[in-house]
């Protein structure tokens, strides 16, 4: 059973998701000093950044890709010592961020399709650029819209028949396919 302090700190990793917690080089910040000032920014009081930036440590972040998708990899501390035990913590929907693209991918894909399809693509992408082994590769993959006119190409592809669509609107076929592959960088 999941107990009030779990929830709690599953709350607090959530929120900080939402906190831009890259250095201007785009790295991640290193300090809990910058953790700390990165979250305050954001909203944080002085009092809890402090307590999580001795309990968590960013690891990577994923900013607002082109479909809205952003995550951040934290690590649990133990009294500031490295654990190994990692948190994955994916943003929800932002409704002014990028001009409104988080919005318009999520009507266009979960009220349409019933999944968010293309931030779906980019979490697979960015999970397997942070599990990919330093200097391996590994394989990106992309979402197809597939005409539903019979002109698609052959493959494996995920017919959305079932999804209930308004007048007017027509099923589609999508397909998630790999687009090359990519070596992994620490």
């Amino acid at each position: 059973m999941t107990s009030n302090s779990d929830l709690l700190a599953s709350a607090h990793l959530s929120e900080a998701a939402y906190a831009a917690l890259l250095d201007d080089t785009g790295r991640p910040l290193a300090t809990a000093q910058e953790l700390v000032d990165a979250l305050k920014r954001a909203g944080w009081s002085e009092a809890q950044a402090t307590v999580f930036s001795t309990q968590h440590r960013v690891i990577h972040q994923q900013p607002n890709t082109a479909t809205g998708f952003s995550a951040t990899m934290f690590e649990k501390l133990n009294n500031g010592v490295p654990t190994g035990q990692y948190v994955f913590a994916a943003r929800g929907t932002e409704p002014t961020a990028q001009f409104g693209r988080d919005l318009a991918v999520d009507i266009g894909d979960l009220v349409l399709d019933g999944l968010a399809w293309s931030q779906i693509v980019d979490m697979y992408n960015y999970w397997k650029r942070l599990s990919t082994p330093s200097g391996q590769t590994y394989q990106q993959a992309q979402l197809v819209t597939i005409p539903d006119d019979g002109s698609q190409a052959p493959g494996t592809y995920i017919r959305d028949t079932d999804t209930p669509r308004p007048k007017g609107l027509h099923r589609r076929f999508r397909d998630i396919r790999p687009i090359g592959n990519v070596r992994a960088v620490a």
